[in-house]
């Protein structure tokens, strides 16, 4: 019976190392499309989350914001300051913040670049005994007067007197109010507003280091 030799003879040496070859091509394309798609799938969820700290922040704003309450506060032996004030960078309004995260009422609240990098929210219980500074909470004065970061208070009087990161590593803010400006007669967008009534609209610009965010507009109450 005759055998075919070459069916009997095996792979040679240059075949087995096309072989290996092929082999080890496929597997590095393999891997690599597992690390492509382990890359895209973090980058989604980065994106995912940032996504979501934006609807967080826009959330909170817009609540505050769209509850702003016109007040005016005369401090003893000066003169009346309404409470709304705000520049390019920091602003100040009174609003109310739900009973879970304080005491619940109306809060003095100064939205700003705190010492940290981040964006921070000062508040003041609106109580007269809260805002004169007792138990070493910092006294409040008006913004228009006290631009500075008033710190951190007491860790026992975070009811009446906190600071929190709205969000972190900030490296642009920049705020402008659309309303009428005293002695006009149509609104306008203005980077500071320091008028006897509140503004319609404030517009917020925000960068962190992941970049630009969108434009965020807020409706102020009237």
């Amino acid at each position: 019976m005759r055998h075919n030799v070459r069916s009997l003879r095996g792979f040679t040496l240059i075949e087995l190392l096309i072989a290996l070859t092929l082999v080890s091509l496929i597997v590095s394309l393999l891997f690599g499309s597992l690390r492509l798609a382990s890359r895209s799938w973090d980058a989604v969820d980065r994106r995912a989350d940032h996504s979501a700290e934006m609807r967080q922040v826009w959330r909170f704003l817009h609540d505050r914001l769209g509850q702003t309450r016109e007040v005016i506060i005369e401090q003893e032996g000066e003169e009346k300051h309404a409470v709304f004030y705000g520049n390019d960078q920091t602003l100040e309004f009174v609003s109310p913040m739900p009973a879970h995260l304080g005491v619940a009422g109306l809060y003095v609240m100064r939205l700003h670049a705190g010492r940290d990098g981040g964006l921070t929210l000062t508040r003041w219980l609106y109580h007269p005994e809260i805002l004169e500074g007792p138990d070493g909470i910092p006294e409040w004065q008006p913004l228009v007067k006290d631009r500075g970061d008033p710190g951190k208070g007491p860790e026992g009087m975070r009811a009446y007197y906190s600071q929190s990161a709205v969000l972190d590593q900030l490296k642009r803010l920049e705020l402008e109010y659309y309303g009428i400006a005293e002695g006009e007669s149509d609104p306008e967008w203005l980077r500071e507003w320091e008028e006897p009534t509140l503004p319609l609209l404030v517009r917020m610009r925000i960068e962190d280091a992941r970049g630009a965010w969108p434009e965020m507009v807020f409706g102020v109450a009237q």
